[in-house]
């Protein structure tokens, strides 16, 4: 027998009694065992819900790392390639400046100016929207001129049954991805890749965004709201942004106005840029021709409302708008039971541009 064979024999019949002994005069040290292995479990998934902003705030203060503010909001988004968006990396942020608070997917992971807009954040509270939607949630809220679907989603988290309508398929696939990311379904969350204007239904038209020149037209059908099968009577708030033809979407409705079924409606005003084929001016043909029974203009930068608005006041706030090339939002009610008091506000003329 070799010396291998030799030393392998001896050897086994010393180890095996060994680790057997081991075995038995352990066994108590097992549940010394299993905690440290939960204990294990539970550090390893602190660090994996651990986001890359709260590991650099714990070195915030250090000399070695530069990292501003803004770099640790976009830290906190959560970032993910969309299969369909294109050429372009989505990017999915917490919307939280307003209760309730939901997910946005962009593609600049910034959020949109209008969330920061005094003005727009006070009429939500006035008209109590999540409040409204609590209490029904078959009451319905309109964005036309969608974009990215803020306005909607948040309407969506209030509870609300909503209907999104956009005319770039890109916005379209990134509303559907925010819908997916906060789990909300269609219906109530209703998404229409259409233009809101008032040629008949279903006629297709070309397209181009009005700032910007030289981008491609592109073809899309058309929509009446007049023609939309809504799932109740009535519209509590339709909102409209549609870069100056607003009167065109309003002109839609027109059936909708004249049964009062629409009860406020929020648009983004610019009479620089709305369109010269207007028959009148928008706000007059609100007051006149649609009956709108108080508005009122606010502003990005004040939480005041100002108006009620009269005829006087339109030509100002056209000239204002106009010489500076800003914009502001009107909002109108169209509620039969409002009254001046409804709404809290300053008069007109105490706004100082």
């Amino acid at each position: 027998m070799s010396h291998i064979s030799k030393n392998v024999k001896k050897w086994i019949p010393l180890r095996l009694p060994s680790v057997s002994t081991l075995t038995r005069s352990s066994k108590p040290r097992w549940y010394n065992v299993l905690i440290i292995f939960l204990v294990v479990l539970i550090v390893l998934d602190h660090i994996h819900n651990f986001s890359y902003a709260e590991f650099s705030r714990l070195f915030h203060d250090s000399d070695d790392l530069d990292i501003s503010d803004s770099d640790l909001m976009m830290m906190d988004d959560e970032v993910t390639k969309s299969p369909k968006a294109g050429n372009f990396t989505e990017v999915v942020i917490d919307m939280n400046d307003r209760v309730p608070t939901f997910k946005l997917a962009t593609k600049s992971g910034e959020k949109p100016a209008s969330e920061s807009d005094q003005g727009l954040n006070q009429l939500y509270e006035e008209l109590h929207l999540q409040e409204t939607c609590q209490r029904d949630s078959s009451t319905i809220v309109v964005d036309v001129g969608a974009s990215l679907g803020n306005f909607g989603l948040y309407a969506a988290a209030c509870g609300c049954t909503v209907y999104l309508f956009e005319i770039k398929k890109e916005l379209i696939t990134l509303i559907q991805s925010s819908m997916n990311h906060n789990t909300f379904t269609s219906p109530p969350v209703n998404v229409f890749n259409k233009a809101v204007n008032d040629m008949p239904t279903d006629s297709t038209m070309d397209y181009r965004p009005p700032d910007d020149a030289a981008a491609d037209s592109i073809s899309i059908q058309t929509i009446r709201l007049d023609d939309v099968e809504w799932s109740a009577t009535s519209i509590y708030i339709l909102k409209i942004d549609v870069e100056g033809s607003e009167q065109s979407v309003l002109r839609s409705a027109e059936n909708l106005f004249s049964q009062k079924r629409i009860q406020n409606v929020i648009l983004k005003y610019s009479p620089w840029l709305a369109e010269q084929t207007q028959e009148k001016p928008l706000l007059m043909y609100m007051r006149r021709d649609l009956k709108a029974r108080f508005i009122y203009s606010l502003y990005p930068t004040t939480p005041t409302l100002y108006g009620p608005l009269v005829p006087m006041h339109f030509t100002t706030l056209n000239e204002q708008l106009s010489q500076a090339h800003a914009e502001t939002h009107i909002y109108a009610s169209f509620d039969s039971k409002a009254t001046r008091s409804s709404i809290k506000s300053e008069p007109f003329a105490s706004y100082k541009p």
